[in-house]
């Protein structure tokens, strides 16, 4: 089921300083407003994810593994949304995406879905996907199910039917139940292998590719 790690390497990259406002009331601070390059938030949920994936895998206790897993599961579907949204709002912004621009933009605006965005804007990318690209797209479904799963989850109301015994009303948390650090790992390399193909189908070189995941994912490549 592993995707497989594209890139590996320790988090180097600093985003670019803030560009910082505030309003002042007789030096009492009222409103502040934070601005920062697009790649900001990407490259913090990216390095969150890391984290809680190193966490989940020198945690000996498997239901404390467990809980970081369900953490990482959230998480990598969070940065594929977020990258997806920064990336392809820079790509409107220059123009690369001609016609379709202001409907990736009015989607933008509208928050449309996150399954949306993935079968509408995907298309719209220039080039042809690399030969695991099909592969990478079929393991994010299976990711984003999987966190469909988790975030509404809900009882099943079933019934546990033994000799002598008969309880009701229980759930079923068997997608939850299957989480371990191998599971987190898996997600990391889904969520960096959407990263990278994409930037394979807007038509970037090797060299670019790694530029960029360096850029938003703070990923070396060795």
């Amino acid at each position: 089921m592993a995707a497989g790690r594209l890139f590996h390497g320790s988090f180097v990259a600093i985003p670019r300083s803030p560009l910082c406002s505030a309003l002042h009331d007789h030096g009492n601070l009222i409103v502040e407003k934070v601005l920062l390059s697009p790649n900001k938030m990407v490259w913090n949920y990216s390095f969150a994810v890391r984290r809680a994936v190193a966490h989940a895998e020198q945690e000996d206790d498997p239901s404390l593994a467990r809980q970081d897993a369900a953490t990482v599961i959230f998480l990598c579907v969070t940065l594929v949304e977020s990258f997806l949204n920064c990336f392809f709002r820079v790509l409107v912004s220059e123009g690369k995406l001609g016609d379709s621009g202001s409907r990736v933009a009015q989607d933008l605006n509208k928050r449309k879905s996150l399954a949306r965005k993935v079968t509408e804007w995907i298309p719209l990318l220039p080039h042809a996907g690399s030969e695991h690209g099909d592969h990478i797209w079929s393991e994010f479904k299976v990711l984003r199910e999987l966190r469909n799963k988790l975030m509404h989850f809900q009882s099943s109301h079933q019934t546990l039917e033994l000799p002598g015994v008969r309880v009701e009303d229980l759930a079923d948390t068997s997608a939850y139940d299957q989480l371990d650090a191998e599971r987190a790992a898996w997600a990391l390399g889904v969520a960096e292998g959407v990263m990278h193909e994409v930037f394979v189908r807007a038509g970037q070189s090797e060299t670019q590719r790694h530029a960029s995941m360096h850029l938003w994912a703070g990923l070396v490549a060795v």
